[in-house]
């Protein structure tokens, strides 16, 4: 199974209204390329090495050069995964 970040369109619903915002969420995937799971959106926390912001911030630009997403896109929150998957 693989990974990578994706900018994820949507809309929320504020005190002015309908919003719309984008994210950056981890996106799996099965081995026919179909989108299995994905996490909530991502944030930079706390690393313990400088390189390792510098990669996620290289992974996250390489997200934009990638079509963007939307909740129609994406797979049906708490799906189980293909039996033939393995853990991740």
């Amino acid at each position: 199974m693989t990974w990578n970040f994706r900018v994820h369109k949507h809309t929320v619903e504020s005190a002015l209204g309908p919003e719309t915002i984008y994210d950056v969420i981890e996106v799996y995937y099965n081995e026919d390329g179909s989108i299995w799971a994905y996490s909530h959106p991502y944030t930079l926390e706390a690393y313990e090495e400088f390189e390792w912001i510098e990669k996620d911030l290289q992974h996250i630009a390489e997200a934009c050069k990638l079509p963007v997403l939307t909740d129609e896109d994406l797979p049906v929150a708490n799906e189980e995964p293909p039996e033939d998957e393995e853990e991740l």
